[in-house]
Parts: structure tokens; sequence; C-alpha cells
């Protein structure tokens, strides 16, 4: 077994890492922010409107597009690991499944993949679409003829199409649910994954400033017990501040409904749905639910750490300074979004 040593795994919070943070942070906000809001604009624009494509970009445009674009950059950081490790994943088809399991809840909402309840509710199609790409994964090793390695590669093709294609797909399912108001899934999808990566930046900070006590050194030597709390708490608030913020939106745009500021009806539907549990307060049930999505945002991140150490990489990439590679920004929401999408329809069922 190998022992990788990188150059520094010790988190030093300098003012120009700071900055540089701080600075990129800032943008990719606004980045991500703008392109919720243009899906949500477009989604709410054709309401009402009859046609196929129509029925299709009411349930999302540019955020299923886009960050279909970004999972399959995801897959090829991914791959790369295994053939670090001299396995080598049907790639060409692990890319495909990728795509077409992820974009399965949009096309089942839109009725694109029959219009009965069972066609409709994007969650079963999931995971028949799944079945199919085990199916042909195993296809595709035996017309390869060549049993070399065969498990090896199989599996890794497997793990491929599971980790960016099905785990991301619960993220495409809150947007998309085809019980969600056209354009609320948008604002919902925005709320999860805001909470999903204030975990990541209150952990960064707790731990760069208080951290003393290491959490799992043997996976991630950098993370500490002090910056876990921290992307805990972090989460928390977030998913308090922001419900709250919505709900006084909401209550004053009611309060004055003449107003000449209006609240989208996408947050309000929002607000609402996330206002709908029967046993807890609105807030209590956000705090709790950013306590949820932290613990498992940073077991994705742990998780990740575990595929780059084997593959003695200390970033999946370089395509973002400081931040890494794509990898490195989605290993928290990857595991996340299905637990946000259990929580909604299980435990609180919203959806």
């Amino acid at each position: 077994m190998v022992r990788c040593r990188f150059p520094s795994e010790t988190k030093v919070l300098t003012a120009q890492v700071l900055i540089q943070r701080v600075s990129y942070g800032a943008l990719a906000l606004t980045l991500l922010i703008a392109l919720f809001a243009v899906d949500a604009e477009v989604g709410k624009r054709l309401s009402g409107i009859d046609g196929m494509l129509a029925a299709l970009f009411q349930r999302g445009s540019v955020v299923p597009l886009l960050t279909s674009l970004v999972f399959l950059q995801g897959a090829r950081e991914l791959n790369h690991f295994y053939v670090l490790r001299g396995v080598k994943p049907y790639a060409g088809y692990a890319y495909v499944m990728v795509v077409a399991v992820f974009f399965t809840p949009w096309l089942s909402a839109a009725g694109w993949l029959g219009d009965g309840v069972a066609q409709l509710e994007g969650a079963q199609t999931m995971l028949v679409v799944m079945l199919i790409a085990i199916g042909g994964a195993w296809a595709t090793a035996v017309l390869k003829r060549d049993t070399t390695d065969c498990l090896r590669n199989s599996s890794a093709t497997l793990q491929i199409i599971f980790y960016l294609g099905f785990l991301s797909s619960f993220g495409l399912q809150i947007r998309c649910g085809r019980d969600i108001p056209v354009e609320a899934g948008a604002w919902l999808m925005l709320y999860i994954l805001l909470i999903t990566k204030a975990s990541d930046i209150g952990a960064f900070f707790a731990g760069s400033i208080l951290g003393r006590h290491k959490l799992w050194p043997g996976v991630s030597p950098g993370k500490t017990i002090e910056g876990t709390i921290g992307g805990i708490l972090a989460s928390a608030g977030v998913a308090t501040w922001l419900l709250y913020g919505a709900t006084i939106l909401v209550q004053r745009q009611l309060a004055d409904p003449g107003q000449t500021f209006q609240v989208d009806t996408g947050i309000r539907s929002m607000a609402r749905f996330l206002s709908q549990t029967t046993h807890l307060s609105p807030m209590l049930a956000a705090g709790l639910l950013g306590v949820v999505l932290s613990i498992a945002g940073q077991m994705g991140d742990l998780v990740e750490s575990c595929f780059k150490r084997d593959a003695c990489v200390k970033d999946s990439g370089q395509l973002i300074p400081r931040f890494g590679g794509i990898l490195d920004l989605l290993d928290s929401p990857l595991v996340a979004m299905p637990v946000a999408w259990i929580v909604l329809t299980v435990v609180w069922p919203m959806l």
C-alpha cells in the first residue's frame, strides 16, 4: 500500500487565503443565485402553456442543462481517480448513463416518459433507469470478450453512475417533482444547496480559527471536531435565517398586496412548503434540517477525501483556484441532496 504525502495538509487561514476564498465564494454565490432565478422565471412564464417543450421547461431549464455539464465533469474527475489506480471504467458508457439517470426526474415530471402516476413520479423512474444502467454495464463487460479486470472495471463504472448520476438526480427531483409548484422547486433546491454549502464554509473557518482536535486524521488530516461543530451551527443558522427572511417577505406582501415590491411566487410557495410540518414550528424544522444536511454534507466530504487519498491526489482538479476541481465542490451536495429528499418526502412529507 502506497502512503501518500502532500506538501501541506494543515489549513492555515492567511489573509491571502481569506481574500481569495471570499472573492471566489461571492462570485460563485452570485452566479448560483442568478442561475436559479432565471430557471424559476422561465418556469413561471411558461406556466399554463401547452406543449411538450413548455411542459419540460416549466419543470426546469438552465438548472438541469447546465448542472448536467457540471456532473459530467465530476464523472471525468472520478474516472481519472480510477485510472490513477490502474482501473479502467467503461468511461463513455458511464458518462451517457450519468446524464440519463440525472435527467430522469426532469423528463418524468414533464410527462415525457408517460403520463401515469408511476411515470410522473421521478423517484420510481430513477430506479428503473438505474437498473437499466446496471444491466448495461454487465452487458458491456460481456461484449468486450475479455474478462481481465472485469470485476474492477465494471464496479468502477457503476460507482461513477451511482455517485454522479443517481445521487445527483435527487437534487433534480427536488427541483422538478410533480407535486411541487412549477417555479418553487428552483428556490427549494437553491435553499438546500445554500444550507449544505454553509456547512462547508462554517467548517472551514471554525476549523481554521479554533481547530485543535482532529476529526479523522487517517481520512482527512485537515478536518477538526471544532470545524465539524462550526459547520453544523452554520447550516442550522442559515436554514433558519433564510426561512425567516422568506416568511417576513411573504407576510409583508400579504399585509399590503398593493405595494410596488412583489415577492416572487416561487419564494412564497417555498416558504409555505417549509411551514407545512405538523409537529414542529417552521423555524425549528428549518434548524433541524440544517443540522441533518450539515452532517450528510460533511460525510460526503469525507467520502470524497477517501477517494482522493486512495488515488494519491490532493484535489480532484485545478479548475477553480483555492477550491480544486468540480468534485471538491460537489462532494457535500451529492450526499446531502438524497438526504434532503428523504426528509421532505418521508419525515416531513411535503413533496
